[in-house]
């Protein structure tokens, strides 16, 4: 087919289909991939999506003709490609020419049969139950949809060992069914401007299976800014994902006061907030409205909270149902614990994260007099500024008996500070993170000598500036449950590794975590020839791994049970990289990862 006239070089006139629909005729890029570059018809699986930057960047995808999926990237270069590729972008969207949606030209919203809607409720009534999508997929193949088979052997798959090799036949058959059907099953969420897989940047693959949940439902979405999903109509979410029970909202793409209109939030019960920043107003409609009962977990995270808005959210109407309530760096302060400490309605929280909130002894002293926070099993007070006064008032909290997990990162704590927390009466703590507390080697020692550190499962003590006396520290405590020790960035060299590879934590741990100290050769090696029985993590970062190192750790007793092994390419040549990765593996070497 010749190219149509006044069409640059790159680019051909088609016909753009859409699971049998005509959007219209279009120049687009040349279609190298398919079977016939030069054929009128060019069927596409999703509709164009656009992301703003120096430059548009328009890209959708195709079925491709090896199988499986194709995503095809336009980066218009010209003004007549500009024109052309913001035309079919509008078209396809349904666009009024201003950008906006034109509401008459988006589908009707889909009406679901009786039947279904009583098996779905099913379903979100009992989510931990697999009868209820036994159900729901006999229903589907009564009806001849592949999607009930898809739903079945996820199910059998569910309790299977991951070494299990009929989870892997599971996986192969799953595999085939999204590449055959699963750009159908999604539809409904690319319509929404939502793209299932990790980094469009990266070019990373359209992948259907992205959003289903390991019982073959899409339970669980992250909505990033710039999609269609609140300017359309928030009932196509709950259409397009009917078993949605856990949300994550980033961006500027609907205010609290927007959200607490929306009907279908009812059946959410995991909620994280992105938003940026919102007025008093929104919250109070936001903690007034009646559609969050179900909510079980709330984030808000970085949304300017202060004083009053945490004061409107302790007496939300449906506080008494939330287990989690995690206001992570805001602006809650003092005054705002005294309110939450203050609230009745808090009394079931089980877990509240006052992270980056600007917390002074104060506030803490308002969280442990709290009789209505006596149901607390996890603390999170990180960035906060306590001294000896306020950490003294955990022994007296009345959560403090079945506390399980205190987070202290970065709140400044001197020796007076930790000798109170070695002080404090916390039988049931599992989880204990001082990250960031400058007080020394001996005060951190000083702390595996408390009663509850025996019973720690998880301790966390990076930049804390303590060379090996931490180490004798834990020497020092004998035998106890640590399973997971976090010391990065603390001066630890080959003589605090031999120390720690005497001590009993070698024998119980399963992850270790040493970036960035001076191991050198000799304290790899150490840590290489030791047993370490139930290891299954190990992070290395930023240290220095020469030829020696990397050769005892590709020969060590526990290199075959290990599962993640984290290591800095800029310290580890390209050939021991390359030994390293075939010996324990590509899913296993992870390269330069942020904190998670």
């Amino acid at each position: 087919m010749a190219r149509s006239r006044g069409a640059p070089d790159n680019l051909r006139l088609y016909k753009v289909t859409y699971f049998g629909e005509t959007l219209g005729a279009f120049e687009l890029p040349v279609g190298e991939h398919m079977d016939d570059p030069d054929a009128l018809p060019r069927p596409v699986l999703t509709k164009p999506y656009k992301v703003e930057g120096d430059e548009a960047v328009y890209f959708w995808v195709e079925a491709d003709p090896d199988g499986g999926f194709l995503t095809v990237y336009w980066r218009p270069n010209s003004l007549p490609e500009r024109k052309e590729a913001a035309r079919f972008f509008a078209v396809a969207n349904g666009l009024k020419s201003d950008g906006s949606i034109d509401h008459e030209k988006q589908p009707p919203i889909a009406a679901r049969s009786t039947e279904e809607v009583a098996l779905i409720r099913g379903v979100l009534s009992n989510p931990n139950d697999e009868q209820p999508y036994l159900d729901y997929a006999d229903w589907l193949a009564r009806k001849g949809d592949p999607y009930a088979e898809y739903i079945r052997l996820s199910l059998r798959m569910e309790p299977l060992d991951e070494a299990d090799g009929a989870r892997a036949e599971l996986e192969d058959e799953l595999f085939d069914l999204a590449e055959k059907y699963g750009a159908k099953w999604v539809r409904g969420l690319t319509e929404l401007g939502l793209f299932p897989g990790a980094d469009w940047q990266n070019e990373d693959e359209f992948d259907p299976q992205w959003w289903f949940g390991t019982k073959g439902v899409i339970d669980t979405l992250e909505i990033e800014s710039g999609t269609a999903v609140f300017r359309t109509s928030p009932a196509r979410l709950f259409v397009a994902a009917p078993f949605l029970r856990r949300l994550t909202l980033g961006g500027p793409e609907v205010t609290p006061a927007q959200l607490a209109t929306i009907p279908q939030m009812r059946q959410i019960d995991w909620l994280y907030l992105e938003c940026g920043p919102g007025t008093l107003e929104d919250f109070i409609a936001f903690a007034a409205s009646p559609h969050f009962d179900g909510l079980r977990h709330l984030t808000v995270y970085g949304s300017g909270i202060d004083a009053g808005v945490a004061g409107v959210l302790a007496g939300a109407r449906w506080m008494p149902n939330l287990r989690e309530l995690s206001l992570t760096r805001n602006e809650v302060g003092d005054d705002g614990a005294e309110a939450l400490a203050g609230s009745a309605y808090c009394a079931n929280l089980e877990d509240l994260e006052l992270d980056g909130n600007g917390l002074t002894d104060r506030g803490l002293i308002a969280l442990c007099g709290s009789a209505h926070l006596a149901q607390l099993k996890a603390l999170g007070l990180g960035d906060g500024a306590f001294t000896a006064a306020g950490i003294r008032a955990l022994r007296t909290a009345p959560f403090a008996p079945g506390l399980r997990d205190l987070d202290l990162t970065r709140c400044g704590l001197d020796a007076p500070a930790f000798a109170e927390l070695a002080a404090a009466p916390l039988p049931a703590l599992k989880v204990l993170d001082v990250n960031g507390n400058r007080a020394g080697g001996a005060a951190l020692a000083a702390l595996t000598g408390a009663p509850f550190f025996r019973a720690l499962e998880v301790f966390g003590a990076e930049d804390c500036d303590l060379g090996n006396e931490i180490v004798a520290g834990l020497a020092r405590a004998g035998l106890f449950e640590l399973t997971d020790l976090a010391l990065g960035d603390n001066r630890i060299d080959a003589a605090g590794v031999a120390a720690l590879m005497r001590s009993k934590a070698a024998a119980t741990l399963r992850a270790l975590r040493l970036p960035r100290n001076p191991l050198g050769t000799d304290g790899v090696i150490e840590l290489a020839g030791s047993a370490l029985p139930h290891l299954r993590v190990l992070d290395l970062q930023g240290v220095r791994l020469g030829k020696e190192a990397v050769l005892a750790l590709v020969k060590a007793p526990w290199r075959k049970q290990l599962t993640r092994l984290d290591i800095s390419e800029d310290c580890v040549g390209d050939r021991a990289l390359e030994v390293i990765t075939d010996r324990f593996g590509e899913n296993v070497v992870r390269l330069d990862v942020d904190d998670e």
